[in-house]
């Protein structure tokens, strides 16, 4: 009975250790397409940052205001940053939450099931024989229909063994 047990709690885990691998790779696959919307944005500021430096290298017979012209190429930088950036940190605030309840809610199926295995070794059966356990349970002071009720047997098997020891019951 307890290699039964053993062997269920035994695929339980492999249950579970076979999600927390699916899981992990599916978030794997989300951090790759923020790694490339995120080299995309520092690609994007690269070039942005190239063609200031073209423009600031104007003919010296052109008359360009490039205090105006930084301004609007870190006006245009931030409104990209924000526009790729936010979304991704969003998102990764909200894998973050999905992992961690994913986590806890392991955690307590773990739990849940330690405590189930604890409760069935409380519940199987001990070395003595029907007749001992029935006497004990007795002398323990359990009526005959509940001694009856935890070893699963008929209340009147019980009666009978109690009778039989010389044990009067009410």
């Amino acid at each position: 009975m307890e290699y039964i047990l053993f062997i269920i709690f035994g695929i339980v885990l492999a249950c579970i250790l076979v999600l927390i691998f699916v899981k992990d790779a599916e978030t794997n696959k989300k951090f790759q397409r923020y790694e490339r919307a995120l080299e995309g944005v520092i690609q994007e500021n690269f070039n942005l940052k190239k063609q200031l430096s073209t423009l600031s290298s104007v003919k010296d017979g052109e008359i360009v205001d490039l205090g105006a012209l930084k301004d609007s190429v870190d006006k245009k930088i931030e409104q990209t940053l924000n526009e790729k950036i936010i979304p991704v940190f969003n998102s990764l605030k909200s894998i973050e939450s999905t992992i961690d309840e994913f986590q806890n809610e392991q955690q307590n199926r773990i739990y849940n099931l330690e405590e189930r295995t604890r409760d069935l070794n409380k519940m199987t059966p001990s070395i003595l024989s029907e007749d001992e356990q029935i006497l004990k349970l007795y002398k323990d002071g359990k009526s005959p229909e509940e001694i009856a009720r935890d070893l699963r047997v008929g209340l009147g098997r019980v009666e009978f063994v109690l009778k039989m020891q010389g044990v009067k019951h009410g």
